[in-house]
């Protein structure tokens, strides 16, 4: 009896073995064997694709270009299991396994997505909302996605397999013209306006923004050649609002339209508000439709008649009428620094260049310089303030730098003194400060459009190389003597107070130490610093504070300060007995600009994008040793 029980569980033991086999065998995500587990590095390359009828058609340049990419891929079940980043719109590349099946989305011209839940899985994916950062001029390419479902790994290969992904673009193309019917206007300012700023790319046809920004706006050369009777491209985003008898009072503020000032000849000044419409089969604008789909040619006319000036609705109000104007700091439309970099602000990334996090206007009047209103908002969103029609405004605009306290004239308010919100931990909590001054005529009410700003800092990208191999490591970096304030208004701003500025992450200082040939380099930033030119400092070694002390008060020009510790057991330098830990060599440099950055220039210019490259070599520090320290490199070492 014992026996046959015996037999029986290893009977069954045997079945369950064998089964356990089996399962061991098969794919867990295609649910098909598994045909070796060799693994393939598969590329992923873009394409214009067929996605917009006039890339099918004569597409100009800029209407094919990819300029950065985010791919997600998916396995057969429609699980993420990859997630890559291009940050110039080359290829991307994932390790998969050959024999099996995946799917890949791509988000293109987005700059780098962030993984969020909604990537999770391929059917979450239509309910990703991400946001358009340049509804304006689109430098950064047209936004666009791209798919490929059910691609094999070739099974039984293990060199590199290729795969290519057709673009499909989010925004249509409107061919916009003017029609003078009487000839009697002239074109005042066309620009897009509440063009959609951000949109579910993976459900275009159901996508309706959330927020609007301001959209391009047609240059005077532009102006000309559409009274010309030419025509004028806008691209707009996906924005699906639906029919006009459906738009709710508060989705008014997100319809995209096209606003036209223009002025007749007797001096009459009329708007227009002209609402691009279209359907996916119509070319032409839908009266009664308010939806911008992705990826049609478009054409849209408005035509003026005399009868128009007669018309309350489109006439200019009186002089001095009471109006509300609004105005939306720009996202990546402040120049010059538009690439997605990021700054180690006391070790931590706490945002990119763009980053908005407060917003604040003020309005002065051109003639004569009058105080006339502010506005402020500390979310960095749209600031309104109230105006008077028909008067010339200059507006000063400030963001990241709270709410200062504005004083009664122009003139005062050109020349003022705006402090950084931070300290010598951290010089830029907030996030970079911008400022930007414009003259602009006030006739009508509403936004304000692209008041530009500009980065009241410049960015320096720093990098060391060790030539000669000597035996030391970087403890810090980081930018002294920053200007502690300045004047965004004036052309040019100097320190009167400094605090330390921008330093290195502890992980930017172990991508140095691990990069001493100079390959690579860290972003500090840099509040502008117009110091002036020296001629006594007419060589780089005379690019020194000794020199430099006898013409000017060095506690206020702005420096990079590069700290060495020498290896105690390696080497033939090691440090004085009694150095303080970390200080065995310092290394420092004046930061200028131009052609004489290396000698007697010490301007340090706003809005700049800048390379410092630290060399250290043993003649060097053979010099600072035999003559004393010095202060362009400072040692605490002796020979072995």
């Amino acid at each position: 009896m014992n026996k046959k029980r015996y037999a029986v569980v290893a009977a069954l033991a045997a079945v369950l073995a064998g089964l356990l086999v089996s399962c061991s065998a098969m794919d867990d995500r295609t649910g098909a064997a598994a045909p070796g587990g060799e693994d393939v590095t598969v590329k992923v390359t873009f394409s214009p694709g067929e996605g917009s009828p006039w890339v099918r058609g004569a597409a100009t340049g800029p209407e094919t270009q990819v300029h950065s990419a985010t791919v997600l891929c998916f396995d057969r079940s429609g699980r993420k299991v990859g997630y890559a980043v291009s940050g110039d719109g080359g290829s991307v590349s994932f390790v998969l396994s050959a024999g099996r099946i995946y799917s890949f989305r791509a988000l293109l011209n987005f700059g780098a997505v962030a993984e969020s839940p909604e990537m999770a899985r391929l059917e979450t994916l239509g309910g990703l909302r991400v946001r358009l950062k340049e509804a304006a001029t689109y430098e950064g390419g047209l936004p666009a996605v791209a798919a490929l479902d059910s691609y094999a790994v070739p099974p039984g290969r293990t060199e590199d397999a290729g795969i290519e992904l057709k673009a499909s673009w989010l925004v249509s193309r409107w061919s916009f013209s003017c029609n003078d019917a009487d000839g009697i206007f002239s074109l005042v300012d066309v620009s897009v306006k509440q063009a959609a700023g951000d949109c579910t790319p993976f459900s275009a046809s159901t996508s309706r923004s959330t927020l609007a920004l301001p959209g391009q706006t047609l240059s005077a050369q532009e102006l000309a050649s559409l009274e010309a009777g030419g025509k004028a491209v806008f691209y707009l985003p996906v924005n699906m609002r639906g029919k006009t008898g459906n738009i709710s009072p508060s989705d008014e503020a997100l319809v995209t339209y096209v606003e036209v000032r223009a002025r007749s000849r007797d001096g009459v000044r009329v708007r227009y508000k002209v609402c691009p419409g279209s359907s996916q089969a119509a070319s032409q604008a839908v009266p009664d439709n308010y939806d911008i789909p992705a990826g049609m040619d478009c054409s849209l006319q408005l035509t003026m008649h005399s009868q128009d000036c007669l018309d309350s609705r489109l006439t200019a109000p009186a002089k001095g009428t009471p109006l509300v104007v609004s105005w939306t700091p720009p996202h990546l439309g402040c120049s010059p620094l538009t690439d997605q970099v990021r700054s180690s602000y006391e070790g931590s990334d706490r945002g990119d260049a763009s980053d908005i996090g407060e917003a604040y206007i003020a309005a002065y009047m051109e003639d004569g310089g009058m105080f006339m209103g502010e506005a402020y908002d500390p979310s960095g969103n749209s600031v309104e303030l109230t105006l008077l029609s028909g008067y010339k405004y200059r507006f000063l605009t400030l963001v990241n730098c709270g709410k200062p306290r504005m004083p009664d004239n122009l003139e005062e308010a050109l020349e003022m003194r705006i402090p950084l919100n931070g300290s010598s931990g951290d010089p830029y909590p907030g996030g970079l400060p911008m400022a930007g001054s414009e003259a602009r005529m006030v006739d009508f009410g509403g936004d304000l459009g692209t008041l530009s700003v500009t980065r009241m800092v410049s960015r320096w990208n720093v990098s060391f190389s060790n030539p000669d191999g000597l035996h030391y490591r970087i403890k810090s970096v980081r930018m002294k003597n920053g200007a502690a304030g300045f004047t965004p208004w004036a052309e040019k701003s100097r320190a009167t107070e400094t605090i330390d500025g921008d330093r290195a992450s502890a992980a930017d200082i172990a991508s140095l130490n691990a990069h001493m040939d100079g390959s690579v380099s860290i972003p500090l930033y840099v509040v502008e610093n117009m110091r002036g030119t020296y001629p006594v400092c007419g060589t780089p070694s005379a690019r020194s504070g000794e020199v430099l002390s006898s013409q000017a008060d060095t506690s206020l020009f702005t420096y990079c300060e590069v700290v060495m510790e020498f290896d105690r057991t390696l080497g033939e330098f090691v440090p004085l007995s009694g150095t303080a830990g970390g200080r065995d060599v310092v290394y420092r440099h004046y930061l200028g600009s131009g052609t004489n950055s290396l000698t007697s220039d010490f301007n340090v210019p706003r809005g700049r994008v800048s390379s410092l490259s630290f060399t250290g070599t043993r003649a060097g520090i053979e010099r600072a040793v035999s003559g004393g320290s010095s202060w362009r490199l400072e040692t605490n070492v002796r020979r072995r």
